[in-house]
Formats: C-alpha cells, sequence, structure tokens
C-alpha cells in the first residue's frame, strides 16, 4: 500500500484533532471567563456559583478551576454543600475535589467527613486524596483513622499518603509504629515514607531509629537516603558524626543526600 492510500486517513483524524483543540479552547476560555466574572469576591454567593461550577459536566476545565478558587478563600460556609458532595457525588472526580477543598479549608468539622471518606469509599483515589487532605488539616482528630489506613488499607499508594499525612500532623505516639513500618515494611518505597514522617515529626525518640537505618547497609539504599534525609529534617545535631560517616557511603546518593543534611545542622 502506497503513501497516498494513506492520505484521507490522515486528513480526517487531523480534523477531528483540529475539532478537539478547537472544543478545549473554546471551554478553556469560557472557564477561564467564568472565573474572571467572580472577581476577587468572597461572598457567600460567590462560594455557592464555585460549588456549583465543581459539578457542572458540560465543561470539565471549569471544575478544578473552582475548586481550586473555593480552596483559596478558605472560608468554612461551605462545608456542608462540601460534605454533602464526599458522600454523595455519583461522580469520582466531584468527590476527589470535594476532599481537596476540605482539605484546603483545614476545619476540624471537616475531619470526620473526610475519614468517612478515606475508610469507606470505593475507589482509591478518593481515599489517597482524602489522607492527603486530612493531613493538610492538621488536625489530631485525623491521627485515629490515619493510623488505621496506614496500618491496614487494601492500596499502598493509600498507606503511603496517610504515612505522610501522619508525619505533617506530627504526634510522638506514632514513632513505634512508624519505625516498624521502616524496618520491616514489604514495600521499600513505603519504608521511605515512614522515615520521613520520623524525620517531620521532630522528636527525639525518631533519632536512633533513623541512625540505625542511615548505618544498617542490609536495609536498601533507598531507604537509607531516606533516613539521611529525615535526620536532616529531624535537626537533631547529635547526627552529625553518623551523617559524616555516610558522606563516604558506597552508595553515592545516600552518601549525598547525608552531606546535604550535614550541611543543614552543620550551618
Amino acid at each position: 500500500m502506497h503513501s497516498k492510500d494513506h492520505q484521507p486517513f490522515f486528513l480526517q483524524l487531523s480534523a477531528e484533532l483540529q475539532q478537539q483543540l478547537s472544543t478545549l479552547t473554546k471551554e478553556r476560555e469560557a472557564a477561564i471567563e467564568k472565573m474572571q466574572a467572580l472577581g476577587a469576591n468572597t461572598d457567600e454567593l460567590t462560594q455557592m456559583n464555585l460549588v456549583a461550577y465543581m459539578v457542572q459536566d458540560d465543561n470539565l476545565l471549569l471544575r478544578p478551576l473552582a475548586a481550586s478558587r473555593l480552596g483559596e478563600i478558605g472560608d468554612s460556609v461551605m462545608i456542608d454543600a462540601l460534605l454533602m458532595l464526599t458522600k454523595d457525588a455519583d461522580d469520582v472526580e466531584i468527590r476527589i475535589l470535594a476532599v481537596q477543598v476540605l482539605g484546603d479549608i483545614g476545619h476540624d468539622d471537616t475531619v470526620e467527613a473526610l475519614s468517612d471518606a478515606l475508610h469507606d469509599d470505593d475507589d482509591s483515589e478518593v481515599r489517597l486524596r482524602a489522607a492527603l487532605a486530612l493531613g493538610k488539616t492538621g488536625s489530631k482528630l485525623a491521627i485515629g483513622s490515619l493510623s488505621q489506613a496506614m496500618q491496614r488499607d487494601r492500596d499502598m499508594k493509600v498507606r503511603q499518603h496517610a504515612i505522610e499525612a501522619l508525619g505533617i500532623i506530627g504526634d510522638e505516639a506514632l514513632i513505634p509504629a512508624l519505625v516498624t513500618i521502616m524496618e520491616n515494611d514489604s514495600n521499600k518505597e513505603t519504608r521511605t515514607f515512614a522515615a520521613e514522617a520520623l524525620g517531620r515529626i521532630g522528636h527525639e525518640d525518631a533519632f536512633q531509629p533513623l541512625v540505625d537505618a542511615l548505618q544498617n547497609t542490609d536495609f536498601p539504599p533507598i531507604v537509607r537516603y531516606y533516613a539521611a534525609h529525615a535526620l536532616g529534617l529531624l535537626g537533631d545535631k547529635r547526627a552529625i558524626e553518623a551523617l559524616q560517616i555516610a558522606t563516604s557511603d558506597s552508595h553515592s546518593w545516600v552518601a549525598q543526600m547525608a552531606g546535604e543534611s550535614l550541611e543543614k545542622l552543620e550551618s
């Protein structure tokens, strides 16, 4: 078959792509226009409009723009409407956007609904976003549900981001569980999340387990890399000696991170 025989197909494909691009451009322009029409307003009517835009299905580009704007406003006025969306919306994307906005608002009143989404939603992406949103609230009320997800969620990524959220919230009572995960979890990436969380919690009880992890050459290099990173986050100057030794590690990237953390502690 000669190349000229393909020309009608490619011409048709090109026309379809041009049409799709034109549609996307129009949707984008319409979405931006609606956002601009709201100006800098943050009143209740504006927020109601933004929630309505989040569930609008004839312009998918409008949804994330509206959610982002609601998050920036950060007002608790629309909490009830957003809570309903996390539970009742059939569209997964809407549930995700509602969860994200509730995390940005960061009010204690959102923790229960976000915890429900973390444990009850069948979609792993919704549960993952709920874990991150709970971390953004910074609320100690979220620790119980996040700890349960960290230990039991059937999706590895959800477990990892529950660990991340717990590190952001910070509670020294979590240290033993995080140490166990860092040292023993079957997934090495999950172990790195635990190491970083230990550094972020910033309690002296995390010091020795992180030093031991850095020095344990039986551990995967990526775990030792994050142990070095976490020691820099921890800020305990007792780690200087261990980090100095690790700057000569046979794995260059472990050595590099040890050097970066060492600079933080020595500055």
